[in-house]
């Protein structure tokens, strides 16, 4: 009788660990917000991986990602994305600002500089709000310039 009780315990605690982790997932996917002056933004706090790990952004609007690292690990120190024009370098127990304009749709993924941590960027297409501004509208600044560089493997070519 004593061994029942203690596997259906066990069995409990696992559904109970299941759900868990289910809602945990859950709360990792969060769409950047846009900011008084039309940029989208998104706080990501780096402590042993990122959180939220999943952001998703919308493309040709100018974009902030703020790098909020708690930690001093030197795996978190570099930022390597293939959206991004360039690596970063986070600062240790501070707050990084990572600027651009994401140019195409598309699931982009971002990691440490070992590759042990990682989150993707879920880039959507621009929203009829976003087309409707455009360039001549006062708080969106329009497409990318050139000299943004940002280019994916599956874009090279396309004009």
């Amino acid at each position: 009788m004593e061994w029942f009780l203690l596997a259906g315990a066990a069995v409990g605690l696992i559904g109970l660990a299941g759900f868990r982790s289910r809602q945990v997932r859950r709360v990792r996917t969060r769409r950047a917000v846009r900011a008084r002056d039309g940029a989208q933004e998104m706080t990501i706090v780096v402590d042993r991986g990122y959180t939220p790990s999943r952001i998703e952004l919308e493309a040709g609007v100018p974009t902030r990602l703020r790098f909020e690292r708690l930690e001093a690990d030197p795996c978190t120190e570099l930022l390597v994305c293939e959206l991004l024009p360039s690596q970063h370098r986070l600062t240790a127990r501070g707050e990084t600002i990572v600027s651009f304009t994401p140019q195409w749709p598309g699931r982009f993924r971002f990691t440490c500089g070992m590759g042990m941590y990682s989150g993707v960027l879920v880039v959507r297409p621009p929203s009829r709000r976003a087309v409707r501004a455009g360039p001549s509208g006062s708080r969106w600044p329009g497409p990318a310039s050139a000299s943004d560089r940002f280019t994916s493997d599956r874009r090279k070519g396309d004009s």
